[in-house]
């Protein structure tokens, strides 16, 4: 069920993304200018702007490691970028991480052995 969510919420992001121009249209500058100071070209703002995402939260989640595909599946299972990267950094696929947050658990960071 899970994967299958992911897929169609995929899927409803890039069939978006067929319509979505690849300049600044339909922006105003000061969108144009936060998009530009978070790193991306037109193109790649207005996907991340059709799937749903402002200049700062895409910028964040690019920042923590994240492509707009990984972004839109962690974020509609109502991940911050912050938590996503944690479950990541930690070896957790995102439906383990749905699940083990779903009873209350969190990522642990293992210490690195001492020799």
């Amino acid at each position: 069920m899970k994967k299958w969510l992911a897929v169609a919420v995929l899927g409803i992001a890039l069939a978006g993304c067929s319509s979505v121009p690849d300049d600044w249209s339909n922006m105003t500058q000061t969108e144009i200018q936060s998009w530009q100071a978070s790193g991306f070209t037109a193109e790649v703002a207005q996907q991340w702007k059709a799937s749903g995402f402002n200049s700062e939260a895409a910028g964040l989640w690019k920042t923590m490691g994240f492509n707009l595909e990984s972004a839109t599946e962690w974020s509609a299972q109502k991940f911050s970028a912050e938590e996503a990267k944690n479950w990541v950094a930690t070896g957790f696929e995102l439906d383990d991480a749905v699940d083990y947050r779903a009873r209350g658990l969190s990522p642990i960071h293992r210490e690195q052995a001492v020799e």
